[in-house]
């Protein structure tokens, strides 16, 4: 257990300590001990340093019993854990009287780590603290502890199941009513009579890191109430729920699959779980499976596109109704395609050991990754060279409310453009060329890294697109405060009264699993001047095309998107692109040499719909209020001081002369 591991090497941290505190003075007096003139008492043994108490349990193994007597019922909650260890291990004499500092008032505020130690050591005691559990601390107790007493003690999983009421049980833990039940089950009639249609989403929420639930425990033992469940179940709750809930109830009662069919909407499709949606089609009937087909395609029209090998594959491991709609093809490939053809035994792969069969993604993000494919493959049917990058969701919102201020101000709309830095300072007004030599550092501050395929480099952690954006929720990011990207363009008022509204939006993107995929697409001029070929660390390196050395990324990309078995050891290159906002750079929003296509899970229907509504309501403030924009019109010029398309030097120029006729 991950916890255990950690407080193992807390634990030898400490005894590191032990070297200074052993060296403090120590003796008896009246029974008492006294560290460094300090006589150790009920009252103040908590205020002593941890270090000298371990250090002087550990040296002096004899003053246990002068330490212990210390330990109270009112004190114990707040001595430290490896105080408590130490005492436990000096045997089950000491253990004994320290169990008898727990009682019902405080067994919930000791942490769950301490007495799972207790019960783990000395299993005799478990009875013991599971008197202690009552109905007024029950809800408020772990359930580590909870389901530690009932591995021993599963007799008094029936006195704990007396405890739950229809009015408490969406209080209790889920881990702990499916501990109940597993010790108990007998009680999962009563837990069914308690289950409501208005508590049921509650209920089923997914326990951490288990695919197992309350209700699947119920459902194990009482099979029959799959049938009221089922009638639970809504156009608004099914996605809600977990997958592996809607599973099993439709293993339990499988003529429910139509009913629950009809609640798949197109609405609410890109919200479903794959799973879901399999487990439901296999116990149709065909023409009920016709109708489900029917609602897929509505919500996703372009699925009866031939599929290329990739696309198969990306759902090749789930037997999905959306299969049903792809059919195998290699007419069109781009390089993504061309790096499967060439690895196909690792695509989307070994991701710190774990193949991407093994990552179980929800059907809309398969179907983002589809659609990343063929834009890819699109844009290079153009002429254009592609290249993808990964981030966390928090730079794409900030990119989103960057990229609607600045149309706000000059009132033009952008196209597809992902802003990548949101202050001058922290642009380049210059180019620079990448150093060959490793003892220079490249400017990483002023680079972005990106992959040639979408599952290129996935055997090296840190350095694929695809790992980043499935580990999303593992990766920390420093970013800017949303207040911020407002206050430089003297709009903060306007965050400040729809605070609620970008913070919902922040909301959103944190809580989605996966990160963004941007889909950067160059022409062969802009990729020329602005991309290299990297190492690792960001050093420019050459490649092999056809046994030929080379740094021309223009003839790596063609072999690459033509026969990747052209180019040497590809599925472990890198590339970078110089970010700098001159006319022709990666930083000017207007700059068709490189145009920036955003895959994000997070931005859902629901997420643009209330971005656009935020922008539309500042937009009609703006209109309303007579706003004066200069200090925005002067930020943006500090950002993008070179020549700018007529329509903005126009919006320009009337603020100068309007600032000009207030002087």
């Amino acid at each position: 257990m991950n916890i255990k591991n950690l407080l193992s090497k807390l634990l030898l941290a400490a005894t590191l300590l032990t070297a200074i505190s052993s060296q403090a003075a120590v003796q008896i007096v009246d029974n008492s001990v006294v560290i460094d003139g300090v006589k150790i008492t009920s009252h103040n043994i908590t205020d002593i340093h941890n270090s000298s108490l371990y250090g002087t349990l550990q040296a002096y193994p004899a003053h246990t019993k002068q330490l212990i007597s210390c330990v109270t019922k009112d004190n114990i909650i707040n001595i430290d854990y490896f105080i408590i260890s130490k005492i436990i291990q000096a045997g089950p004499a000491y253990t004994k009287q320290l169990i008898s500092c727990i009682t019902k008032d405080n067994i919930s505020k000791i942490p769950w780590y301490v007495i799972t130690d207790i019960i783990n050591k000395y299993p005799y005691c478990a009875k013991q603290l599971a008197s202690h559990i009552n109905k007024d601390n029950f809800k408020s107790i772990s359930f580590y502890i909870i389901g530690s007493i009932l591995i021993l003690e599963p007799a008094s999983a029936k006195r704990l199941a007396s405890y739950i009421t229809r009015d408490n049980i969406t209080e209790i833990q889920s881990p702990i009513l499916l501990e109940i039940v597993k010790a108990y089950p007998a009680c999962a009639q009563q837990l069914a009579s308690y289950i409501t249609k208005d508590n049921f989403k509650s209920i089923s929420a997914p326990i951490k890191g288990s695919t197992n639930s309350t209700i699947c425990s119920i459902l194990r033992f009482k099979p029959a109430f799959a049938k009221q469940l089922a009638s639970y179940i809504t156009r608004d709750n099914i996605s809600k729920i977990p997958w592996y809930v809607i599973s099993d109830i439709i293993v339990r009662y499988p003529y429910c699959a139509r009913r629950l069919a009809s609640c798949i909407t197109k609405d609410n499709i890109a919200e479903l779980n794959n799973q879901v949606i399999s487990h439901i089609y296999k116990y149709l009937s065909p023409t009920e499976q016709k109708i489900l087909i029917k609602t897929i395609e509505q919500a996703y029209p372009r699925l009866h596109e031939q599929a290329t090998r990739l696309e198969n594959y990306i759902f090749s491991n789930c037997d999905s109704p959306l299969w049903a709609l792809k059919n195998a093809c290699l007419s069109k490939t781009g390089q993504s395609e061309q790096h499967y053809k060439k690895h196909p035994g690792n695509p989307l792969l070994n991701m710190h050991g774990q193949s991407f069969k093994k990552i179980c993604l929800p059907t809309p993000v398969r179907l983002m990754l589809i659609n990343l494919v063929r834009k890819e493959r699109t844009e290079q049917s153009k002429g254009r060279y592609t290249l993808i990058h990964s981030q966390k969701n928090s730079w794409t919102l900030r990119s989103d409310i960057f990229k609607g201020l600045i149309e706000l101000i000059i009132k033009q709309p952008i196209g597809n453009y992902h802003f990548l830095r949101f202050k001058a300072d922290d642009c380049t007004h210059h180019t620079f060329s990448m150093p060959l030599n490793q003892l220079d550092h490249p400017d990483e501050d002023h680079m972005i890294f990106m992959n040639h395929a979408l599952h290129g480099n996935t055997d090296q952690s840190g350095e694929s697109s695809f790992s980043y954006f499935v580990r999303n929720k593992n990766c920390q990011d420093n970013h800017r405060p949303l207040k911020e990207l407002f206050a430089s363009f003297g709009m903060s008022h306007y965050y400040k009264k729809y605070k609620t509204g970008f913070e919902r939006l922040e909301k959103m993107t944190n809580e989605s699993n996966y990160g963004s995929l941007l889909l950067f697409s160059f022409t062969p001029k802009l990729l020329k001047k602005s991309t290299h070929v990297s190492a690792p660390e960001g050093y420019k390196r050459t490649v092999y095309v056809n046994w030929h050395e080379t740094d021309n990324i223009i003839t790596i990309m063609d072999a690459l998107r033509n026969n990747a078995n052209q180019v040497t050891d590809d599925n472990h290159l890198q590339y970078f692109a110089i970010l700098n906002d001159l006319e022709d750079g990666l930083l000017n929003p207007w700059n068709k040499g490189v145009r920036m296509y955003t895959y994000c899970p997070a931005q859902t229907a629901k997420y643009r719909r209330l971005l656009r509504k935020l922008f539309q309501n500042i937009a009609k403030d703006i209109a309303a209020n007579n706003d004066d924009l200069s200090t925005a019109h002067k930020a943006i010029l500090k950002l993008y001081p070179w020549k700018q398309p007529n329509r903005f030097k126009k919006i320009i120029s009337q603020s100068i002369h309007y600032l000009r006729s207030k002087l």
